[in-house]
Order: C-alpha cells, then sequence, then structure tokens
C-alpha cells in the first residue's frame, strides 16, 4: 500500500504503522518515544541503507567503524565505534528483526561503553508518493533505560536527538542516491552536459552542492569530456564516421572510463569535510602518569599537587616531541591548574577530572584587557579549571574521560547574588597557537565551558558537553578574538549559546582591536534556552569570516543569532549559516542591534556596530514560534542580509507578523513564511545575487 494522503490522513496512516510495528513493552524505569522521518527517495534505496547492518555508517554520522561477528542474519552482534563527541566510544549491537519483505529491521543494544541501557529500537520503512514521485516513510521507534540521576524526559530527549540526526542524514544519502538513480535518454544526458557547461552554476541543480569543492576545475574538465565523447558518440550512431565499429568500441572505453573517474572523483569529494588538518595530531613518545605524582583516584584526595608536580615536569625536563599525562580510570579531585606547552592531557575511559568545591580557595587572575573587568563583576576573576597562557601544541583528549567543573556551587552564588568575583571558565587558553581539544566530555561548566581568547590554530573536535538548561551562562564554545578555529562534530546541551564568537566588550574591545577571524563550525547537535549558532553580543574587535554548516538544533531559545549593540563598535562581516536544521525553537533567525549590557557608564554611544554580508540558507525549521526578527540600528542600517531556502514552520500567535524588520536591507528567495518587505528579491540587491 502506498500512502497518498496529507494531513490528517497521513498523521492516521503514521498512527496505524505505529500500532502494527512498534510495539515495545515498557517498564517503569524506561522510556519510549516513535519519529518519523518522510525521504524523497524510493523504498528500494532508503531500505538498502537501513538495513545494512554490517555498515550503519553509510548515514549514521555518529559511527566510524563496524565489525560484524559471524554471518549477517537474525542474532548477529555487531562491534560499533561512535567517532563524535557523544558520551560513548563503543557499542555492541544485535540484529533482533530483519524482514525485506516488510522492510522491518530491529536490533537491541547488548553491550558497550554508554549509558544507553536495555536499548531496543525498530525501525519500518514504508512506501508514500511525495511531490507526484516515490517516497519513503521513515518511522523508528525505541525503548531504554532511565540512568541513574536522569528524568524520563532527559533520557528521551537525548535519544530522539540522536535519532533525528540519524534519520536527517538517511535522508540525506537517499536523496543523493535518487538523483543519480533517476536515468534519461541520451538526447536529455547530452542536453543536461551542455546545459552544465554554458552555465557553471548550474552543476548544484544536477549534483548536491556539498559533493564538490567550489570551483570545481577537474569535475568541469570531466564534464567537457564527457560531453565531446557524447557528441561523438551520436555522430557514430548516424554513420557520419567512416571505421564505424572501431570508434564506436574506443568511444565506449574512454565513456566508461570517464564517467568511472567522475564517479570516483565525486565519491571522494562527497565525504566528510573537515577543518581539523589545522593543527596536526601529535604522537608523544615520553608518556607519565598522574599517579606517578602520587595522584589518587577516589573522590575525596585532593591531587592538586599531583597536577602541578606533573605539568612541573613537562615544562622543565622538555623531552623530545613533548609528553602525554595519563589519567587513568577513576575520580581525581583537584584545584585549579596550568598546563604547558608540548604536552598531552589524556582522560582514559572512565577518568574523571573533578573540580573542588571549595571556592574561597580559587586564585584569582587579572581580567581580560579587551573586557576591562570581569565579565560579571568588577574588578579580577577566578581563574578557569584549566588555564593555559601563551602556550603551544598542547592536547587535550582520551577516550571520553570526564571533566566535570561542579559548578552547581557556582550558580547558587550567581542566583543568592554572593559572588565577589566572575565565575571561573571550565577551561580558557589565552595568548596560545596550535591547540586541540578532542574526545572529551565536559560537564557542569561553573561559567562558560571552552574559551579560547587570543588565540590561533584551534581544533575542538568530537567533544561533548553538558550543563542543565538552567544552569546561567553556562556556553559551549567561545571563540573570543581569535583566528583559525575550527569547530565540528559534537555535541552540546548547556543552559546557554551551544557556540558563541566573540571578540571584546565595548571600548575596552575597541582598544584592543582584535577580531575574530576564520571560524569554522560544522556539524553540531544540541539544545539550548538560548542561541544554537551565535556571534556576539561582545563583538567589539570585530567578527569576520565565520562559516557554520549542519547544525541540528532542539528545543532551543533561538536557532541563528547575531547580537550586538550601540557602544560596541566592531564590524560583524561575511557570515555564512547553511544546513541548519531546528525543532522547538522559540525564534529561527535572530539579528540585533539591542542585545546585550555594557562594562561600566564610559561606553561611548556613538561607537555603532557595522552589520554587513550575512548569508543564511538551507534551513528548516518545525515548531518555530517566531520565524525570524532583524533589528538593525536607525543610523548604522544592517546592509547584505541574504536569505535562501529557509523554511520555519509553527504556530504563530494571532495578530503577530511572523517576520519582525526595520533598518535591514538585503535579499530574500525561496523563504517560508514570506519575510518582511526591506529584503527585496535577489535581481534587486547586487550584493546578495552571487549568494542566493
Amino acid at each position: 500500500m502506498i500512502a497518498m494522503m496529507s494531513g490528517y490522513g497521513c498523521i492516521k496512516m503514521e498512527d496505524e504503522y505505529i500500532r502494527r510495528h512498534h510495539r515495545h513493552e515498557i517498564r517503569d524505569n524506561q522510556c519510549s518515544s516513535s519519529l518519523v522521518k518522510h525521504i524523497k527517495a524510493p523504498v528500494h534505496l532508503v531500505w538498502s541503507l537501513v538495513r545494512s547492518f554490517d555498515q550503519p555508517q553509510k548515514y549514521k554520522p555518529f559511527v566510524s567503524r563496524c565489525i560484524v561477528q559471524g554471518d549477517l542474519e537474525i542474532g548477529s552482534v555487531r562491534e560499533v565505534n561512535v567517532k563524535s563527541g557523544l558520551p560513548a566510544t563503543t557499542s555492541t549491537e544485535r540484529l533482533e528483526l530483519l524482514d525485506d519483505e516488510e522492510h522491518i529491521f530491529g536490533m537491541r543494544i547488548v553491550g558497550g561503553d554508554h549509558r544507553l541501557k536495555n536499548y531496543s529500537s525498530i525501525v519500518t520503512v514504508h512506501p508514500e508518493i511525495i511531490d507526484g514521485r516515490p517516497g519513503t516513510l521513515v518511522i523508528e521507534s525505541f525503548v531504554v533505560d532511565v540512568p541513574d540521576g536522569n528524568t524520563k524526559d532527559e533520557t528521551c530527549y537525548f535519544v530522539e536527538a540522536l535519532i533525528k540526526c540519524n534519520l536527517k542524514s538517511l535522508a540525506d544519502v537517499s536523496e543523493r542516491l535518487a538523483i543519480q538513480d533517476r536515468t534519461e535518454p541520451i538526447d536529455r544526458i547530452s542536453a543536461s552536459f551542455l546545459s552544465i557547461l554554458k552555465f557553471p552554476r548550474n552543476i548544484l541543480r544536477i549534483f548536491p552542492e556539498s559533493a564538490f569543492p567550489q570551483p570545481a576545475p577537474a569535475v568541469l574538465s570531466s564534464l567537457t569530456g564527457v560531453y565531446w565523447l557524447l557528441k561523438l558518440f551520436r555522430l557514430i550512431e548516424v554513420g557520419e564516421v567512416e571505421v564505424v565499429k572501431m570508434c564506436r568500441f574506443v568511444v565506449w572505453i574512454f565513456l566508461c572510463f570517464a564517467a568511472t573517474a567522475l564517479f570516483l572523483t565525486r565519491l571522494v569529494l562527497a565525504g566528510d569535510v573537515t577543518c581539523s588538518g589545522i593543527v596536526p595530531m601529535r604522537h608523544r613518545n615520553d608518556v607519565i602518569s598522574i599517579k606517578d605524582f602520587g595522584g589518587v583516584g577516589d573522590g575525596k584526595t585532593l591531587n592538586t599537587k599531583a597536577f602541578r608536580a606533573a605539568i612541573y615536569r613537562i615544562e622543565h625536563l622538555r623531552r623530545r616531541g613533548g609528553t602525554l599525562l595519563y589519567i587513568p580510570p577513576g575520580v581525581y579531585l583537584t584545584e585549579s591548574f596550568n598546563l604547558t606547552s608540548h604536552m598531552t592531557l589524556y582522560l582514559s575511559k572512565d577518568a574523571v577530572i573533578r573540580a573542588t568545591q571549595d571556592t574561597g580557595s580559587w586564585p584569582l587572575i587579572a581580567p581580560l584587557p579587551s573586557y576591562g573587568r570581569g565579565r560579571e563583576l568588577p574588578g579580577g576573576r577566578y581563574m578557569s579549571f584549566i588555564h593555559a597562557d601563551g602556550v603551544h601544541d598542547v592536547i587535550i583528549t582520551g577516550e571520553n574521560g570526564t571533566i566535570d567543573g561542579q559548578g552547581e556551587v557556582w550558580w547558587n552564588m550567581w542566583r543568592q547574588r554572593t559572588l565577589q568575583f566572575t565565575r571561573p571558565n571550565l577551561i580558557e587558553l589565552i595568548n596560545s597557537r596550535n591547540i586541540i581539544i578532542s574526545n572529551v566530555i565536559f560537564r557542569d561548566s561553573p561559567f562558560w565551558n571552552i574559551h579560547p581568547v587570543y588565540c590561533r590554530n584551534v581544533v575542538v573536535q568530537f567533544v561533548t558537553i553538558l550543563a542543565p538548561h538552567d544552569s546561567p551562562n553556562t556556553d559551549g564554545i567561545d571563540p573570543d578574538s581569535s583566528s583559525n578555529v575550527c569547530i565540528e562534530d559534537s555535541y552540546i546541551s548547556t543552559g546557554d549559546d551551544l557556540v558563541a564568537v566573540k571578540s571584546g566588550w565595548d571600548e575596552y574591545g575597541i582598544a584592543y582591536g582584535r577580531p575574530s577571524s576564520g571560524i569554522t563550525i560544522r556539524r553540531i547537535t544540541g539544545s539550548s534556552p538560548f542561541a544554537g549558532i551565535a556571534v556576539g553580543s561582545e563583538t567589539s574587535g570585530g567578527v569576520q569570516n565565520v562559516f557554520a554548516e549542519h547544525i541540528n538544533l532542539y528545543n532551543m531559545g533561538v536557532g541563528i543569532h547575531l547580537k550586538t549593540n550601540i557602544g560596541r563598535g566592531g564590524v560583524i562581516r561575511n557570515i555564512t549559516v547553511s544546513n541548519v536544521y531546528m525543532e522547538k525553537a522559540r525564534t529561527g533567525i535572530k539579528i540585533a542591534g539591542d542585545v546585550g549590557d555594557h562594562p561600566d557608564d564610559n561606553f561611548n554611544p556613538n561607537a555603532l556596530p557595522v552589520v554587513k554580508g550575512v548569508v543564511i540558507r538551507d534551513v528548516w525549521g518545525l515548531d518555530v514560534l517566531q520565524p525570524g526578527s532583524i533589528i538593525g540600528l536607525k543610523n548604522s542600517p544592517f546592509t547584505g542580509i541574504c536569505l535562501s531556502k529557509i523554511n520555519l514552520h509553527g504556530k504563530i500567535k494571532p495578530g503577530t507578523a511572523p517576520w519582525k524588520c526595520s533598518d535591514v536591507s538585503g535579499a530574500a528567495v525561496g523563504v517560508s513564511p514570506w519575510p518582511c518587505s526591506e529584503l527585496t528579491s535577489p535581481g534587486q540587491t547586487g550584493s546578495c545575487s552571487s549568494f542566493i
């Protein structure tokens, strides 16, 4: 049966499939849910990916490797390695159900390094018609134990976020395959290639944009060759070449070679793009353990002396190639400590570096010059839990061990207004370069989690950052007056912005004059009552050349937020955000010139920020209450705001306009609901025509 209904009828069909195939026995300590995805690809393509028990990495973005034990049959077991920054490294999974006629797939997790106990899932695949073409309805349901210390809602939300990422990736891969799978007569193919050669931008209409870097001369060259081979083949077909058989054979050889080369090139280029190569991972021959210096991982013994002694040894012995400080399994309580150059801090599986809650012994340091004072209070500030100033060649990594800030004591001081100075960050690196932070879990930071400031060449990859949604100012990753920063493949769920690019605060940031530039943010998933991808509001040094793509956001305050204020000064320009999926957000897109407080009364109200050259495209949102708001400044309007292919759906309050705009110019195309009149069609605004 093929579903051709919409609205209520489609929902009724989904409910029937769930009732028929997605039955789970749910105990009191378990949570369960079902998720639905409509994919513009035929069933046979989607099912070929879903049923690949031995190759889940074909569409699951968090899987790096899979090994199946025994033959591929019911009861087979696979060992999966997790490549992203999720709180897991391995998962052992058993195939429970594989029905190729009904298109039903079931599996159960039976072991591994994670918190998903007694997890089982069922995936069913059903044919439907979407926009007059064969499509597929995919339903995935699960049941899982609620871990100690978590609620049912928290557990269900976390698992649903992962499944939504998998289903979105399944749709992307299936729809790319569907485009490749469509065949056309030879005349139409020739015409398509001719169109590509005359108008190179049309490549994007035939092949996925992500498949090719821009520009793609090698691919264009291959297309040119194939086109002329096709032309020659047509001459042969009509008998215009004397030695028809020989030429036909030669042409087919070259045609096959060119097509194969094009396919392989595209296959290679379609893999995960990464910016992490800006800092190579270093191997350290010299390895020491925190236990060599008296470290005790009982969760009670204070290990401050052990950490400081180990790092003192690394700094002063200066082994060639640097030294790795190994943290074995256990809970290591410690006060704050400083890192040094040429070192790797390596947290093993089940290793926890935990901050002491004795706030009275926390050291104070000077305020950052681009802020002029502590971010929360005048004067100095508490040093970050793990701190570094003027270092290079530093790596913080491991097997998804945890750095725990035990931030609740600090949050309560903030709530009770008993703080004397600004709270400490979990990790702060100042005036440093060539930094890698990967494969670590960061939990319960007192303030911002990861704060590289005045740094260059920084990679943050495969990390998990967790804090309660009511924890104040627990930003995930805040690159600040820094350049060449790569943030990829991470999961962030905190009480404030997931990623916020900054560059100093009012007159202090203007005087310091160091912008943030060359920031890449890619494949981030998360949730927050504030922003997903943010710029600001501290932008006085300027922010430029920020590129964010493939972002998945759930239960958000604002999906994409560019924020600044009078007195900030600074130029925000060349900001590109694309391929964003958001669900349950108060506001989808917000660009505002009235956000953020001031360090003191000495800011210059005539120091107006400049916002120009902002491209936001390929955004899809569900249950978004306010699609957009772009409010510029009367004496400094926002210019070159370019919106393209944006669909933000939800229940808008009666009498409320979906978009709010003022003091802004730019263009919009393919935006639903349609934005404000200030954003014209792209043909009328040259600054946007090249982007959309």
